[in-house]
């Protein structure tokens, strides 16, 4: 007889096989260097650096 409990673990594994299979490539280093160089990129991460410095600042004027 076919288990359904017995077959979860199987379905699982074929599933996690089939996303992995699915994700996209992963960059070079060189790639991720030219991306991480650009201006915008550069300028965005400024920015989400400050935004979580100032989130974590509220947050301990919060919590003090």
């Amino acid at each position: 007889m076919n288990n359904p409990i017995q077959q979860e673990p199987e379905m699982q594994e074929l599933k996690r096989r089939h996303s992995i299979a699915a994700a996209p490539q992963i960059e070079t280093n060189d790639e991720l260097r030219a991306s991480t160089r650009d201006a915008d990129t550069m300028l965005s991460m400024t920015v989400l650096l400050l935004a979580c410095l100032a989130l974590a600042a509220l947050a301990h004027v919060f919590v003090s």
